[in-house]
């Protein structure tokens, strides 16, 4: 199962048409709502597309393959999340990922009462376009819903559709972070060398809410708030940190503000053991307000049990066999996995994911960081460009010297997950 999900935006062979010679995929139909107006689809990174709805209704989505997007019934006589009619669902599925070029016409549309629309393209013929098999697809069913939260088309409520606007992808980030436990306690740096994990288990720690601005905005973001639909339990304040009520606007000391990849991002935490609020996230500053629409999140045990995602047991290999302490070092490997009723079992690695490394040599701490490829990387190949270190300087960093460790990568939960381990000593 999980080498096909890993699969899943690969480009597989098939006749070649118009549209794959372009690399379009078309999802088309005819929409009955006479109160939409335009078609908005949107991806995992809020890039969108848009068309206008045709006299008779129909519609037709030019769309890139190899990428899950969202389908968003819109009414520009309204403004903000108003102006979402309704998204275009089948049989749970709520993102449509085309692995190849080609079309699919999901029949006529009508929009049911709970906020989402339903074509009349059966099921398998619907699967089939996609290029997927029905195991993947109900996966996707399951785990995909997380990708609606860009489904509002006018995330800033100035009344005009987003995707017309240039400058206006808002992205709004869910970021997990948990530790794997041996024997009954965290993993150290220590366990990760001996490679062995007895009665492994995963500690769930926190998920960052994490809402990217446009610089062109020109937000305040000192000024930023966050305001949810149902209860926010938080970290601010330790692990006795009061439950914040819905609909209560949230800032300071729990909002924290940054950059993420150079554009201005403000953030909250929200604490394991309990759901992270679902729904509506308003996001407040002095001068303007971005509304996330239809955000489900993953429920805490779905988040804590692992199942539906991948967990890096990673392997400090030591260059000499047997060394379990105080060892050059030869790779780090991992070994992905994930949990089932059966208990841990082989997973495929995401496409992306990237290391972390924290050592201390030569009386310096050193930060360093490589994108994975495959399952090993040899210590030699970690790029030492900018860190203020020498490559040749590598061979003589121990085992004992590395002080933290962290494996990020997106999973198909569409959340961002990092596993994490520290040296004690170094701290």
């Amino acid at each position: 199962m999980m080498t096909k999900i890993a699969a899943l935006f690969a480009l597989t062979a098939g006749c070649a048409t118009a549209e794959q010679a372009d690399g379009v995929f078309h999802l088309e139909g005819r929409v009955a709502a006479s109160n939409v107006s335009h078609v908005v689809a949107s991806d995992a990174t809020g890039h969108k597309v848009v068309v206008e709805k045709g006299a008779d209704g129909r519609f037709d989505l030019a769309l890139a393959a190899g990428t899950s997007w969202v389908v968003t019934f819109a009414d520009w006589t309204k403004t903000g999340k108003d102006m979402q009619v309704a998204t275009l669902q089948a049989d749970g599925l709520d993102a449509f990922a085309p692995q190849t070029a080609g079309r699919l016409d999901v029949g006529t549309v009508t929009v049911a009462s709970d906020g989402f629309a339903h074509g009349t393209v059966d099921w398998l013929d619907l699967v089939d376009a996609l290029g997927l098999d029905t195991e993947t697809a109900v996966f996707m069913g399951r785990t995909d819903g997380l990708a609606l939260r860009y489904a509002n088309p006018d995330i800033d409520n100035d009344g005009t559709i987003d995707a017309y606007q240039h400058g206006h992808d808002y992205q709004l980030e869910l970021a997990g972070a948990y530790k794997l436990a041996t024997d009954g306690h965290e993993a150290t740096i220590s366990d990760l060398v001996a490679g062995t994990f007895a009665k492994p288990e995963l500690r769930y720690t926190a998920t960052s809410i994490e809402t990217v601005v446009p610089r062109a905005m020109n937000m305040n973001m000192a000024s930023g708030t966050l305001t949810f639909d149902t209860a926010f339990y938080g970290t601010a304040l330790g692990a006795d940190t009061p439950m914040i009520a819905p609909g209560t606007p949230i800032g300071a000391p729990h909002v924290k503000v940054g950059e993420l990849a150079g554009a201005p991002m403000m953030g909250v935490v929200a604490r394991a053991g309990a759901d992270v609020p679902r729904g509506t996230y308003e996001v407040g500053f002095d001068n303007g307000q971005l509304t996330f629409s239809s955000v489900l999140v993953p429920s805490a045990p779905t988040l804590e049990s692992a199942r539906d995602y991948a967990v890096p047991f990673v392997h400090i290999r030591a260059a000499e066999t047997g060394c379990k302490s105080d060892c050059d070092i030869a790779a780090i490997d991992i070994d992905w996995r994930t949990r089932t009723q059966a208990g841990w079992v082989q997973a495929s690695a995401p496409e992306t994911a990237r290391l972390d490394v924290v050592t201390k040599y030569s009386g310096k701490s050193t930060y360093l960081t490589a994108n994975l490829e495959g399952t090993s990387l040899a210590w030699q190949d970690m790029p030492v460009a900018h860190t203020g270190i020498l490559a040749s300087e590598l061979a003589y960093i121990s085992t004992s010297e590395i002080c933290y460790l962290a494996i990020s990568y997106p999973t198909a939960l569409g959340m961002k997950m990092t596993m994490s381990a520290v040296n004690p000593s170094c701290y």
